[in-house]
């Protein structure tokens, strides 16, 4: 960490009216400055920098801090990162100690071997005709796989490894980063081969890792980095870099797939991150926390997905985001709709999504007859459990919507409920 003498003098050089104006537009107004939000979407500008004081304050949002913070959450950075770039935006060097200085440039080679690789795919990708249809074909144009840097993996056992080879890199750090497998016998070749390429990237942009994709029928279909000293497991989410830089209005739109992500970002809804076909983690929600309060989960439509739902829902609903679920109508995935409906079409999905209790009281009815007696009785008991996590007032309005689906009274639910309630408070 920095001495107060180091970030006090990086505050002081660094005038907050001119950092902000270097990212959006201020004017002078009276004592202070005004412009549009960077943090919310508005069309009356409610940003104020106060010159005087050093600090900014949205009247809309809520967001404020000083000129630190503002570099904190523009540029998606950690605080020592912040004090970094705002030290050098001025010319000042930032002493670290030795052993420090040696573990940074050691990161900082393997995020370089990372660009490389994700350089040297993305460059193959027009050089290859069948994978570059593979997209085309998809709707996703040029400028989405530029953003992306979405490449390719040419059909051979040895092409990333020689070409980052002749650009000095050695053969240990390509299997430190995943780069290349090492077989039983010895011999190395590269992980990736004949497959598009998808650069992953942490939360302020950099290559972590590498997801790839076959063009045929083979498998496995998908192929992800192991696990590294920069790519684990659980831990990032795929186009968060890119989402908490769009007006995301606290809310974010969570799927599965990369192509999930990709496309509905090229449609322009740019609040949207994916799970890489995994389960959601405890830690990305916890990574989740810091930029968002809202969350509309849409995985895919099979059981698979609808499991990675439910599980899903447990953990965001233990940081206490607001949750809601958005269902793709006739088991398609997001890609596929907004493909075939458009980006108003899917926006009205977004905006008709069930809150996290509908959602839940709707899966229980799933193969529910309710003429059936036996099937109401297990209905009733499954819609209790869900019912007694409810805060009273929320309890009482579901409690209604229960009783009018079954037929029984408000009162048994009730009773049923508070059974549910008892037995847990015993455990």
């Amino acid at each position: 960490m920095f001495s107060e003498e180091v970030i006090q003098k990086v505050k002081e050089q660094n005038d907050i009216v001119d950092v902000i104006s270097d990212s959006i537009r201020l004017k002078h107004t009276g004592r202070n400055y005004i412009g549009v939000c960077p943090f919310h979407h508005e069309k009356t500008p409610s940003f104020t920098v106060s010159k005087e004081k050093q600090i900014y304050k949205c009247f809309g949002c809520g967001e404020a801090g000083n000129v630190i913070t503002f570099v904190m959450k523009t540029k998606n950075l950690n605080f020592p990162e912040a004090v970094k770039v705002l030290a050098e935006r001025i010319g000042i060097d930032i002493e670290e100690n030795k052993e420090k200085k040696v573990e940074r440039a050691k990161y900082d080679k393997m995020y370089n071997i990372n660009v490389e690789a994700a350089r040297y795919f993305y460059n193959n990708l027009r050089r290859d005709e069948k994978a570059y249809s593979y997209f085309k074909n998809r709707g996703i144009n040029d400028s989405t796989l530029k953003k992306f840097g979405i490449g390719f993996a040419l059909d051979g056992w040895h092409n990333l490894r020689n070409h980052l080879k002749a650009k000095g890199v050695k053969e240990e750090e390509l299997l430190n980063l995943g780069l290349i497998i090492k077989s039983p016998k010895g011999s190395l070749y590269d992980r990736f081969r004949n497959r598009v390429i998808f650069p992953v990237f942490d939360y302020s942009g950099k290559v972590i890792g590498f997801g790839g994709r076959v063009l045929d029928d083979s498998k496995p279909k998908y192929l992800n980095s192991p696990e590294t000293p920069l790519f684990k497991k659980g831990i990032h989410l795929y186009g968060l870099n890119f989402a908490i830089k769009s007006n995301m209005d606290r809310t974010v739109i969570i799927v599965e797939g990369y192509m999930d992500c990709i496309s509905l970002h090229q449609y322009g809804i740019t609040n949207v991150v994916a799970t890489l076909g995994t389960a959601l983690t405890e830690y990305q929600a916890k990574l989740l926390k810091r930029y968002v309060d809202k969350v509309i989960i849409s995985f895919d439509a099979d059981l698979a997905g609808q499991n990675a739902t439910l599980r899903g829902l447990e953990i965001l609903k233990k940081e206490n985001f607001d949750i809601k679920v958005l269902q793709v109508p006739q088991g398609k995935d997001p890609d596929e709709y907004i493909k075939a409906n458009g980006k108003e079409a899917f926006l009205k999905l977004v905006n008709n999504a069930l809150p996290l209790t509908d959602y839940r009281l709707k899966k229980a009815e799933d193969g529910i007859n309710f003429s059936n007696k036996e099937m109401i009785i297990k209905y009733v008991n499954s819609v209790a459990n869900i019912l007694s996590s409810l805060q009273p007032i929320e309890r009482e309005v579901y409690v209604k919507q229960v009783s009018q689906s079954t037929g029984l009274s408000e009162e048994s639910i009730l009773e049923t409920v508070r059974e549910i309630n008892k037995k847990n408070f015993k455990k």
